[in-house]
């Protein structure tokens, strides 16, 4: 809970000053952080499954494919619930402008190996080692035709404390560990 000092706390009214910002020309500190765009239509998703050096890789790529996408029957994924979300309007696909039949393990899942171990890496490294190895698969540089593109890896060994992380209105997003299967961090990302 929250604790409050004795005596009157004072809150200033939020209202007056948004008021005074629309008056004045300005947007409101959050307006000018966070830039969000407006999605609707169909937006193509790849998700990338990294593999270590070790060999350590999330579930096969036909699990993380239900889970992004509902491919094997899964109701609770990524597909569904921003459709439901949006009311229909935004509708995440594994259908691509491009031939990817030669590379993909599952619908919409890319297998990559990195040369690195997890265990031994940092978030960036392995960030960049990801995204070098899907681009080498594919013979293109990313985004390339995707609205968005996931990578889901094993596990975070060194820097975590994340379930996954993502930029404002960036392609890339990360998973790690079992976070991928939750619908609700999918969505937050």
């Amino acid at each position: 809970g929250v604790v409050l000092p004795p005596g009157n706390v004072i809150l200033k009214n939020r209202r007056r000053n948004l008021e005074r910002n629309r008056i004045n020309g300005r947007r409101s500190t959050n307006q000018r952080i966070r830039n969000l765009t407006a999605h609707v239509g169909e937006k193509q998703v790849l998700v990338v499954r990294v593999i270590d050096a070790e060999g350590k890789a999330s579930d096969d790529a036909q699990t993380v494919s239900n889970k992004f996408f509902g491919t094997y029957g899964d109701k609770m994924t990524m597909k569904s619930q921003f459709e439901a979300c949006s009311f229909g309007k935004l509708k995440i696909s594994n259908n691509y402008s491009i031939d990817l039949s030669n590379h993909l393990e599952a619908p919409g899942v890319v297998d990559v190996n990195v040369p690195l171990k997890l265990a031994e890496s940092n978030r960036l490294q392995v960030r960049t080692a990801s995204i070098n190895a899907a681009e080498e698969k594919l013979g293109i540089e990313l985004p390339g035709p995707f609205h968005h593109v996931v990578f889901v890896v094993e596990g975070c060994y060194t820097d975590c404390g994340w379930a996954g992380y993502a930029y404002v209105n960036s392609w890339f997003s990360i998973f790690q560990g079992q976070y991928y299967k939750m619908a609700g961090v999918q969505l937050h990302e």
